[in-house]
């Protein structure tokens, strides 16, 4: 409840005596009034809630090679043989045009014999009964042409990168801050940027991390001398910034610290202070039932909008189990919620708040939102009903039961104070006393 000032008001009696041998003293004039001090102006009105988590909010993107691996598996010789003619002109068609940009890569052409390079062109006149022994063929030669070294890949250019086969992942990533009061004012707090490692490393879910040649996060840029309003920046990350994931392979996290300019990106930084606890949820601060909120990437819009536009979706704690669950990491054991909030493609790596007063019996006028997790997947619904912990990350997926999977905050927090992010900010607080 606001305080209530109380006015007071004090009245001043002045008594006046007159003697007859005095002349009674004139009282000198009055100071002319002062005008008063402008009024201070209004303190700019809170943005929504749901206005200041979508400011969290960071697009995530990764282009990882594709493995031939499996195709090649998928495809054997007999198989081929089955397929009608047309089909086997389709496959070839896209392995020829595969080949011929492939061979414009220095170190794909260099894997190659000088017979096998000069095969690579278009063969004239193939007639069908040719068609199985060129997919044989060219296959084999793409999965050669296609192992890279780590170097090689890190010296990609872009004009490399619009030659060879990837795949495209999307994901969601937001900002943390994490005070350090050793850290010299105003600067005290470091920015993080956090997601789930399968979007960091796409395919880890599965045991089989792809191999990325470019990653890219997507911030809302203030107006400048060349846009009026905010507009999107994609900016490319994978040679700046190395993730940091937990020890326990079963928590599907990372995190980065990430720094930009303060003034050029429109950012906000969700509080270490404000993750639940692990004692909140064993003192029933948290339960089943409280509503949670989450924002993350609409895959549906990405390509569509100039800004960076999260959509924002609601729903209820569903499930805290004091036991462990399968997660979205090769279904290994671990500590998750389940949330009864509709995620899709796109919404892994997203913030989860919860609203803790709802059922505590207290009133409210407003949403006291904390961090409960890391969105980081869904329960799927197979047709024989059995449910099925998958991703988010990519855009197709089996009939969604609605069910999402959240990592608890306080796995993140326990990851923010893992030794070697702590010790990232030990030499930053060195490098910030060695410059007095």
């Amino acid at each position: 409840m606001a305080s209530v000032k109380s006015l007071f008001c004090a009245l001043v009696l002045t008594v006046t005596t007159c003697r007859a041998q005095t002349p009674p003293q004139v009282a000198p004039p009055s100071p002319p009034p002062q005008a008063a001090p402008p009024a201070p102006a209004p303190a700019p009105p809170s943005l929504p809630v749901t206005v200041q988590i979508k400011k969290t909010i960071v697009f995530l993107e990764t282009d990882c090679l594709h493995d031939f691996g499996p195709d090649i598996q998928s495809l054997p010789r007999e198989a081929a043989l089955q397929l009608p003619a047309e089909r086997q002109l389709q496959v070839l068609t896209q392995l020829i045009g595969l080949t011929e940009k492939l061979r414009q890569v220095k170190p794909a052409l260099q894997r190659l014999s000088p017979d096998e390079a000069a095969r690579l062109p278009p063969p004239p006149n193939l007639q069908p009964e040719k068609f199985v022994d060129e997919i044989e063929w060219r296959l084999q030669i793409v999965s050669r042409m296609m192992q890279f070294t780590d170097a090689e890949v890190a010296a990609f250019l872009d004009n490399d990168l619009q030659l060879l086969p990837l795949e495209n992942h999307r994901g969601t990533g937001f900002l943390v801050g994490y005070v350090d009061s050793r850290l010299k004012p105003p600067n005290t707090t470091i920015r993080y940027l956090i997601t789930n490692r399968h979007v960091a490393q796409p395919g880890v879910e599965n045991g089989t991390p792809c191999r990325i040649v470019s990653s890219y996060i997507l911030l809302n840029h203030k107006p400048d001398g060349s846009h009026p309003s905010n507009y999107a920046e994609l900016s490319r990350t994978d040679k700046i910034i190395h993730w940091s994931t937990p020890d326990d392979p079963s928590v599907d996290l990372a995190a980065t610290t990430l720094g930009f300019d303060e003034n050029t990106y429109d950012h906000i930084v969700v509080p270490v202070t404000q993750f639940v606890s692990d004692d909140d949820l064993k003192n029933h601060k948290v339960v089943e039932g409280d509503p949670v909120l989450f924002a993350g990437l609409f895959i549906q819009t990405f390509d569509e909008v100039h800004t960076l536009e999260p959509i924002v979706r609601t729903g209820s704690l569903a499930m805290v189990p004091e036991g462990l669950l399968p997660t979205t990491l090769q279904k290994r054991p671990g500590r998750i919620f389940l949330a009864d909030a509709h995620a899709f493609g796109g919404n892994s790596g997203s913030p989860v708040f919860v609203d803790p007063d709802k059922y505590s019996g207290t009133l409210y006028t407003m949403p006291r939102l904390e961090m409960l997790g890391v969105l980081s997947g869904m329960v799927s619904e197979n047709t024989d009903f059995t449910l099925n912990v998958t991703t988010t990350i990519s855009g197709n997926l089996p009939a969604n039961s609605g069910v999402s999977v959240v990592v608890p905050a306080f796995e993140l927090k326990r990851l923010l104070e893992a030794p070697t992010l702590k010790e990232e900010r030990d030499k930053l607080v060195a490098s910030q006393q060695s410059a007095k």
